[in-house]
């Protein structure tokens, strides 16, 4: 039957199901049998889904094991018909939940397709590493393109091992492994999609309106033609030499192009300071921050977690606002721009640019966002001739930096954006 056509990232919120966990033989039938080892492939009643949703909407599956003994390694594989998705412009992605309790260093999640005899792969692996910063849901893509050379970063995790023609992947697999705890370890599968390669969209922030995002980004990015954002702690603006007045605000933003989002009011973290803020207090700091910037002219659709702290009271909060999204600090791309109406706030993550290793860790992020075809962000406190404050980035790195984008977007590879202008983009 005449296969549906692929939709590329930005131009469409939903991508075409793969497999929904409910029924084999989709329109797009990537798989015709299910088959798991060890494991308990369990299908979530409507309703159950962890934390209330999943991303980009439809079924979910809990992944456990079942033999006994517990054995340490639990997997789902899928078989895939010859049909023509396979390409360097196709893009598979698959949420995975992640419960608190991973056990370092023997817990892992293995996502990738693979050949049927050798299990030469395309990958991307998640280790934990003894903490919940990825708890929760998790979105993964891969393309069915290797990386130059064959090369897997170990860093990002994604790329291709052995030398198969990309026609020979017969498999879709997810192996959990936990040799430590396996009998209480899980994970929670949604939709399998997949969508045809895009542009690849770059956002640039500052947090905590300092100064030299007034003196020295600012006009530097006026030279590439590019704006950022400014996530700013309403509270704080002017709250010493070296942060922006509201006028340096009203001017970068008249003058610059610059977005002005809303940070908080205090800059307090919402999970982690002691004492702990009251649901009352991080209520104020979200709306009271958004207000302050929305009464200043400023549409104020996004907010940055402080610190990247946040929980149900502030997601709520943000929810009261009519907030489009809520960004974290970590290293993943966003691959789920779809999600964002939905008022779930999934994790939309930012790359620092600073210290020693910064610039070469962000050169090699953006690269890998190009050849998954994803948004990505990076983001920067303050730029300095002195490079050895924590929050600090070089400002010659700076420089380099935009060199490369700038590189990237002559060659057609990438447009950088704000958030509004990214959103205005999605849908249309």
């Amino acid at each position: 039957m005449p296969r549906s056509q692929l939709p590329t990232f930005y131009n469409k919120r939903e991508p075409i199901v793969l497999f929904d966990w409910v029924t084999a033989g989709q329109t797009v039938d990537i798989f015709d049998q299910i088959t798991t080892a060890n494991s308990v492939l369990e299908l979530l009643p409507v309703g159950s889904e962890p934390e209330g949703f999943v991303p980009g909407g439809g079924r979910c599956v809990k992944l456990y094991n079942s033999t006994s003994p517990i054995t340490n390694t639990a997997s789902v594989s899928g078989l895939r018909v010859p049909v023509d998705l396979v390409n360097e412009d196709t893009i598979i992605e698959c949420p995975v939940y992640y419960p608190g309790g991973f056990i370092d260093p023997a817990a892992s999640v293995d996502i990738y397709t693979c050949t049927t005899t050798v299990f030469d792969r395309y990958h991307k692996a998640y280790y934990p590493a003894g903490t919940d910063q990825l708890k929760g849901w998790n979105t993964y893509s891969f393309a069915l393109q290797a990386k130059p050379g064959g090369v897997v970063n170990t860093n990002i995790g994604m790329g291709k091992t052995g030398s198969p023609d990309p026609t020979s992947m017969d498999y879709f697999r997810l192996a959990l492994v936990d040799s430590s705890n396996p009998d209480a370890t899980y994970v929670v599968i949604g939709p399998i999609t997949a969508r045809r390669r895009a542009k690849t969209k770059i956002t640039i922030s500052f947090d905590d309106q300092n100064l030299s995002c007034y003196t020295i980004a600012a006009p530097i990015l006026a030279q590439y033609n590019y704006k950022a954002i400014a996530f700013v702690s309403t509270g704080l603006v002017a709250g010493s030499e070296n942060k922006m007045t509201w006028d340096q605000i009203k001017d970068i933003n008249a003058t610059y192009g610059w977005e002005i989002d809303a940070h908080s009011v205090t800059h307090r973290n919402f999970i982690i300071n002691d004492p702990l803020p009251t649901d009352e207090e991080i209520l104020n700091e979200v709306v009271n921050s958004v207000d302050e910037l929305r009464g200043r002219g400023y549409p104020c659709n996004f907010f940055a977690w402080p610190g990247g702290g946040q929980n149900e009271t502030a997601k709520e909060a943000c929810r009261t606002q009519n907030i489009i999204a809520c960004f974290d600090i970590g290293v993943d791309f966003d691959p789920i721009p779809w999600l964002w109406p939905s008022g779930e706030y999934g994790r939309i993550y930012r790359h620092a640019v600073e210290g020693a290793t910064g610039l070469a860790v962000a050169i090699n992020y953006i690269d890998e966002a190009i050849r998954l075809g994803v948004h990505f962000h990076l983001y920067f406190h303050n730029l300095s001739d002195d490079p050895t404050g924590a929050l600090n980035t070089n400002t010659d790195d700076f420089i380099t930096l935009m060199d490369m984008l700038k590189d990237r977007e002559n060659k057609g590879l990438i447009d950088v954006v704000t958030y509004d202008e990214l959103n205005t983009g999605l849908g249309a």
